[in-house]
């Protein structure tokens, strides 16, 4: 197994990468990453004609992205047992398939909650014995800077913190950041 570790955009991943992601068995696809997959490959309509429902843990493969059903409903939360399995399964699908490259993100730990050092620890346990090289994209939000400063545009930082933080331990929070003062 190759492992490595990227900041970026999964869905960026160079050509002949297969992707995975955790998803429920009701395949709600409502949020987090899954509704991108859903925009993208039209996933929940392509899961649904075929699958009805299912339910966890369980690994389907469609064309090239692994959705790894690791909760029945999407309002759940998955365990890493459930997580383990569906990747296990995946791992057997990959090996017998010939599939050689797996782009994810930190799958299991965005809304689902999971652990990303124990996620990551199980990833590599699964797949030490294969050939398989294994990229987690690590996504990059905004800078948490930029959306302050487009909505500041409109009222002051000021207006903002008083507007919004009425414990006055947390406007020391925000005044207190870099390029920020506060005038008590």
């Amino acid at each position: 197994m190759i492992y490595k570790e990227v900041k970026g955009n999964l869905f960026d991943a160079p050509q002949g990468y297969c992707l995975a992601h955790c998803v429920a068995g009701d395949f709600g696809m409502g949020a987090g990453i899954a509704t991108q997959f859903n925009e993208k490959f039209d996933m929940r309509n392509r899961l649904v004609d075929l699958f009805g429902e299912v339910h966890s843990p369980f690994c389907i493969q469609v064309d090239n992205v692994f959705n790894l059903i690791t909760k029945d409903v999407s309002y759940s939360k998955p365990t890493y047992d459930s997580l383990l399995q569906a990747l296990s399964q995946m791992k057997e699908i990959m090996v017998k398939n010939g599939n050689k490259k797996l782009a994810i993100p930190q799958i299991g730990c965005g809304l689902d909650g999971l652990k990303w050092n124990i996620v990551r620890a199980i990833i590599k346990d699964i797949f030490q014995e294969t050939d398989v090289e294994i990229v987690v994209y690590i996504y990059e939000e905004e800078d948490e800077d930029s959306g302050i400063e487009n909505f500041l545009g409109q009222i002051s930082f000021d207006d903002y913190v008083n507007s919004y933080c009425d414990n006055p331990d947390n406007r020391e929070l925000f005044y207190g950041r870099e390029g920020y003062t506060y005038d008590r």
